[in-house]
């Protein structure tokens, strides 16, 4: 939302677009959420039947933004400011083997780390991956606290 605001307004010449110098996102779905694509296949495949059309009715209830989480936000270039990109990852911090793997296919438990990641976005973009947490804990984590007090300038806290 933050990334498509700016490039309206940047667009229309509106005076908050020049000033806004970085734009921070947690555990967007720059590229798309699959829960959201399964929600969107599970409403069609229900609206088939009379019998399941209430209840496609219902699944169709989730709001316009949640519905368009599905396709994401693509394209190659960041905004002009500049684009801090924080996700977690599932599984612990330090892990070896698959468990890397496995998280970064999985990502947050909602958002993927591709996804999260927009690693088709070029210009001044900055990802930081935290492993071990999952899509709330990016809300109030401590490791996402100090990392975005580092972008913006300031100490890490001490904990």
């Amino acid at each position: 939302v933050a990334r498509q605001a700016h490039a309206v307004a940047a667009e229309r010449g509106l005076g908050w677009a020049t000033r806004t110098t970085m734009i921070v996102c947690l555990g967007s779905p720059h590229q798309g959420a699959p829960l959201a694509t399964v929600g969107h296949a599970t409403a069609a495949a229900l609206e088939v039947s009379e019998v399941t059309r209430p209840l496609a009715r219902l699944a169709n209830a989730r709001s316009r933004g949640i519905k368009d989480l599905r396709r994401g936000l693509k394209g190659g270039a960041a905004p002009a400011p500049a684009l801090r990109l924080v996700f977690g990852t599932l599984g612990d911090e330090g892990a070896t083997g698959l468990v890397p793997l496995v998280g970064r296919w999985l990502g947050d438990g909602l958002v993927r780390a591709g996804s999260a990641s927009a690693d088709e976005l070029t210009g001044d973009v900055q990802r930081v991956e935290l492993a071990g947490l999952g899509h709330m804990s990016l809300l109030n984590h401590p490791r996402v606290y100090d990392v975005i007090r580092r972008w913006l300038g300031g100490a890490a806290s001490a904990r």
